[in-house]
């Protein structure tokens, strides 16, 4: 039962992820990077002018050009179990890659909440910081690639990335990316759930 739901659940994140094509605000690529990664003192209810529940950024070298690259983790709404979650990553100034989901997907299975809204609060604060720390750069791994992906590509296999984007986010999602210079974008290598 808890297979079905979480495929339902993962099938109608990628459909609510294929409908929203939004441009990205100017307000996400905007401000300060912040590579302590510690909580900002954000107001839980969005004011007038859209201030998130949550956002953090983060730099890091996606692209292996030696020079940083900007993660960020945004969720948007007024309480944590409603939220939408956008990380982004942005290269030379522009965003080249999204993801989307409600915070919701992160409640799957959680803990027991002692101090009902204000643990689940700190529960959902810890796990998009955990997705945030999670993106990392590695060798590219062609163990993950031929068992994840569908359908194979063997022009990737033959003609490997140097190096692979990995992160996870949500209830159980792993993704694996690779930095295509040439298009100036990210390409997905490998999901799974």
């Amino acid at each position: 039962m808890v297979s079905a739901i979480r495929v339902l659940s993962l099938m109608l994140l990628l459909v609510i992820s294929a409908c929203r094509s939004e441009a990205p605000s100017a307000r996400t690529a905007a401000g300060p990077v912040d590579s302590t990664l510690t909580v900002a003192a954000v107001d839980p209810a969005p004011d007038a002018l859209g201030a998130p529940w949550f956002q953090q950024v983060r730099e890091i070298d996606l692209t292996g050009d030696g020079k940083p690259d900007t993660v960020v983790i945004r969720a948007e709404g007024r309480s944590s179990d409603s939220l939408l979650v956008t990380l982004t990553f942005i290269v030379d100034g522009k965003e080249r890659w999204r993801e989307r989901w409600s915070s919701d997907y992160m409640l799957i299975d959680p803990p027991s909440f002692p101090d009902g809204e204000t643990s689940r609060d700190t529960y959902v604060r810890e796990g998009l910081l955990r997705t945030l720390r999670g993106v990392s750069v590695e060798p590219f791994d062609a163990t993950n690639y031929a068992l994840m992906a569908d359908p194979v590509d063997s022009m990737i296999v033959r003609q490997p990335p140097r190096e692979e984007i990995t992160l996870g986010y949500g209830y159980e999602t792993s993704l694996g990316l690779a930095w295509d210079a040439g298009s100036k974008s990210f390409r997905n290598l490998w999901a799974c759930c």
